[in-house]
């Protein structure tokens, strides 16, 4: 029997299980099967990105000169930030709408960073106050929107897990085995001991 690293090796290199649609193009698919369901015009997507660049440098001049509305800028600096990248993932996916990497954007990561970014910077914050004889309250204040994020964003993780678990305890009651998928690295590491134990916590 294959080790469990060599199994997990396989998991990512894996070629003998493809989507249906992995190897579709504009040319060989309907259009109304890939992720869009119509086709990404470049030019109307080219013309958001430089709208919101152009906006992008309007506020931070802006703030530059004026210092005023720190709050209303950083908002909308972050918006329009998020906009150009989401522009930006749409130009990509014209060359292949079919293509799910895209759609696989990493949250969670990010999000547990944040938190312990706003911790690190609070905890730092209220330590240098206190030894200068300030008040720690902001930095109080900053650890604790971090932990408090942390938090929101743990339980959302659980409630997805939990929703997860129930949808594949269903599918796998109502199809039997046929409800995983039938890689052959996969099976190997279902019927694995060890997955099982690490899947208790």
């Amino acid at each position: 029997m294959d080790s469990l690293s060599t199994i997990v090796m396989g998991l990512f290199t894996r070629a003998s299980h493809r989507d249906a649609y992995a190897d579709c193009t504009v040319d060989t698919c309907p259009i109304d099967t890939s992720f869009y369901y119509y086709r990404i015009s470049l030019a109307a997507n080219a013309a958001f990105i430089a709208l919101f660049s152009i906006s992008l440098i309007g506020f931070l001049v802006t703030y530059a000169f004026t210092r005023r509305a720190t709050a209303f800028t950083f908002a909308m600096t972050c918006g329009v930030i998020l906009e150009v990248i989401g522009y930006a993932g749409r130009i990509q996916s014209w060359q292949n709408q079919w293509k799910e990497d895209g759609f696989l954007m990493q949250i969670f990561i990010p999000c547990d960073l944040l938190s312990l970014l706003l911790q690190a910077a609070g905890g730092g914050l209220a330590s240098t106050a206190s030894h200068q004889g300030k008040s720690p309250d902001t930095g109080d204040h900053i650890m604790v929107a971090g932990l408090a994020w942390q938090v929101f964003t743990l339980l959302i993780f659980m409630i997805l897990c939990i929703d997860f678990a129930i949808r594949t305890r269903r599918r796998y009651k109502a199809l039997g085995e046929a409800a995983f998928d039938q890689n052959p690295h996969f099976i190997t590491l279902r019927t694995l001991g060890r997955s099982k134990v690490f899947l208790l916590p």
